[in-house]
């Protein structure tokens, strides 16, 4: 089959300006570098990278913050682009770490927050790489069913996030900034929270086209995942006749 590009192509336009927007947060951190994490994936270093990956983790549970999953997506962007199985599962991991975080209690951190999961998905965990695509079927039912278990999670907590009937909260002039600090944050949380979620509907089309066309059909798990992100409509007719 042919290796699919369409995603990379359409998530790395999304990425560059996500990444020109949070340049400043780039340059005052200090963020895992690249060279050292390919380096390692090309020694096929896998239990350095592993514990580079733990010690990522660690840092959140030390100190919760925006900058974590700066670190953490660029690990788990490298390592699935490698070509062991090891280390493909490895970099989803670092994924899976990332979506499983709590949004940042933090000023202005939400909406960061909400960009590294989207872009986490368009540029990673729906990205079909040349060596996903040349898996077995079995083997890539398997990465395409983890996808599923990935988005179905970041479906739930987009509606477990979002309060019914929520009215912004009071967050008075500048000089009461600090005293009502918290009520922006929830304010910002809310917002975020809604334009996810009502850009899920749309936003993950292609990848079900270009992994449910791919063997093995799994009409049962797509049909699923369309309810989940309530697809419908013309978008789900078109997902459903470009999947036959």
């Amino acid at each position: 089959m042919t290796y699919k590009c369409t995603l990379r192509a359409l998530g790395g336009g999304l990425g560059f300006l996500f990444f020109a927007f949070i340049s400043l947060h780039g340059q005052n951190s200090n963020p895992v570098a690249a060279k050292q994490v390919q380096e390692l994936m090309h020694k096929n270093d896998y239990t350095t990278l592993v514990a580079l990956v733990d010690s990522t983790e660690a840092s959140w549970k030390k100190a919760p913050s925006i900058e974590y999953f700066h670190d953490m997506y660029f690990i788990g962007d490298i390592l699935i682009g490698g070509t062991t199985q090891e280390i493909y599962w490895l970099g989803r991991k670092a994924l899976w770490n990332m979506l499983l975080k709590p949004t940042p209690n933090e000023y202005l951190s939400p909406q960061q927050f909400y960009q590294w999961k989207y872009t986490m998905f368009f540029e990673g965990a729906e990205t079909i790489t040349p060596y996903v695509d040349s898996l077995s079927p079995e083997m890539f039912a398997s990465i395409r069913h983890d996808t599923f278990l990935m988005l179905s999670e970041y479906a739930r907590q987009l509606h477990s996030t979002i309060i019914a009937g929520y009215r912004d909260k009071y967050t008075g002039g500048a000089a009461e900034r600090n005293r009502f600090m918290q009520n922006a944050i929830d304010n910002e949380v809310q917002r975020t929270a809604r334009r996810a979620l009502s850009s899920l509907p749309t936003d993950h089309i292609q990848y079900l086209i270009d992994a449910y066309s791919h063997a093995p059909k799994d009409d049962a798990e797509l049909k699923a995942l369309l309810d989940i992100l309530n697809v419908q409509g013309v978008d789900r007719e078109k997902v459903m006749r470009d999947t036959r």
